[in-house]
């Protein structure tokens, strides 16, 4: 069910609640069995929670041949009308030129590069890419995500990690936009979500969705822009369904809406293909999309900020127009690309199909990592009378159903950290400590519920 951010937040009863908000949430803010609640929203998950334990999730059956807001095929791309003629960035330009003259007698007067009286650069040599980033990076990051290079009409830009690949799809999207821009973002999010879709501009109108796809809303405008978490949701561990996979492609279809896929944890659930599946599929759909990959978590390349952004609009765009377009707002905002992060992901992991599968084979080995730990400690906190559903996410996140004050106490007492929210990372968990952890949490339990 849609809301307004600033509006408050309905009731939950008789629809069915969006599963991140069910399955996985916790209590904003409650004391014990109290009835002293922050908000609506707290109370209602409460609510549940004391009724069943833990929420379960009831599915919606739309009925059939009922269609809302469908889209035709005909549909144009809003991106169509977007992107103007402009010329390219003219120091780029030169260099270009200068780099595809063959004679052997040209003479490099325009990029600002220091060069020794005898023409040697300084020993690290790390020029300048091209403002779109490093070409061949950017085909293998394609083949990498899509199994395939040279997707037509995908655009690709290598962006300093994934937030800065959100960043910039945020930049295309209002680009030129005269119009509001509403944002759908599934409750709970990744905090930072809320930071770079909110207050960019005046038109930005971030909405949550309780269940996005429920049909109470068909009165309700949709949003211009979904951001879909691919996969391995932060905070929850939440995987979506072939289903639900299938029900947010064609929402966003019939209803001409824009997705956002931030793809930070690729193949963290354990099935690379399941996960790269959903991106597939939104390829042979008639929808605008973004996906913003980040190979921080499952490269080690966090302090090197490396990612891409793919743009795929669903109609053919001039390539000129758009590349200029979008490197001219790569060039506005921080000059030029990194380099550093994208040369490592080059040496040992994407310059062959080889290295790519034994990248693949390195993530696999970190998922079951981190599944045998969910498995474990799920089972070991149910042993002992604590809900949770630690066992039906994948990735490195969970939510812990704790309150505010038990969270503190466990910092206090045990010196366990966790954020507010409840959200553990599952990699904290080590051999060294699993033992010292759940018994903490067990004791805190029992002393918060006088059991």
């Amino acid at each position: 069910m849609f809301r307004q951010i600033s509006r408050g937040v309905p009731s939950f009863k008789n629809i069915r609640q969006y599963h991140l908000l069910t399955e996985f949430a916790r209590p904003l803010s409650y004391k014990n069995s109290s009835k002293s609640y922050s908000n609506l929203e707290a109370q209602a998950t409460h609510e549940s929670y004391l009724q069943n334990k833990y929420i379960s999730v009831t599915t919606y059956q739309e009925p059939k041949n009922k269609i809302i807001n469908q889209v035709t095929k005909n549909t144009p791309s809003y991106f169509s009308r977007v992107f103007n003629k402009i010329d390219e960035d003219i120091i780029f330009k030169t260099q270009k030129n200068f780099t595809n003259d063959e004679s052997n007698k040209k003479v490099n007067l325009g990029i600002g590069i220091y060069a020794s009286a005898d023409g040697v650069l300084p020993p690290l040599k790390s020029r300048y890419l091209p403002l779109s980033g490093d070409d061949t990076f950017l085909m293998m990051s394609e083949k990498f995500v899509f199994n395939e290079m040279c997707i037509p009409n995908m655009f690709k830009f290598q962006t300093c990690g994934g937030t800065g690949a959100l960043s910039l799809a945020e930049q295309i999207i209002k680009f030129n936009r005269t119009q509001d821009v509403t944002y759908g973002i599934p409750q709970p999010t990744w905090p930072n979500h809320m930071q770079i879709f909110k207050g960019k501009n005046i038109f930005n109108d971030i909405i949550t969705l309780d269940f996005f796809l429920s049909k109470y809303c068909k009165d309700m405008k949709p949003p211009n822009v979904i951001v879909i978490q691919t996969s391995c949701h932060n905070p929850t561990g939440i995987e979506y369904t072939m289903q639900e996979k299938t029900e947010i492609l064609n929402y966003a279809e019939q209803n001409n809406v824009t997705i956002i896929f931030d793809t930070a944890y690729l193949g963290l659930s354990g099935d690379f293909d399941n996960e790269t599946n959903f991106l597939k599929m939104a390829v042979k759909r008639n929808i605008d999309f973004f996906v913003c990959l980040s190979y921080s978590k499952i490269a080690d390349v966090y302090g090197h900020r490396t990612g891409v952004l793919f743009f795929r609009p669903k109609k053919d765009l001039n390539t000129d127009y758009v590349k200029a377009n979008v490197e001219q707002l790569i060039r506005t905002n921080i000059s030029n690309t990194p380099r550093y992060g994208s040369d490592i992901m080059m040496e040992k992991f994407l310059s062959s199909e080889e290295y790519m599968e034994l990248f693949k084979q390195k993530i696999k080995e970190m998922a079951d990592r981190i599944n045998v730990f969910r498995q474990k400690f799920g089972q070991d906190l149910e042993n002992n009378g604590i809900p949770n559903n630690i066992k039906k996410g994948k990735g490195m996140f969970s939510l812990l159903r704790l309150t505010p004050e038990e969270i503190t106490f466990l910092q206090e007492k045990y010196h366990i950290y966790l954020l507010p929210n409840g959200r553990i990372n599952i990699c904290g968990i080590t051999n060294k400590n699993y033992d010292y952890l759940v018994e903490s949490i067990i004791k805190n339990h029992r002393e918060f519920n006088n059991i």
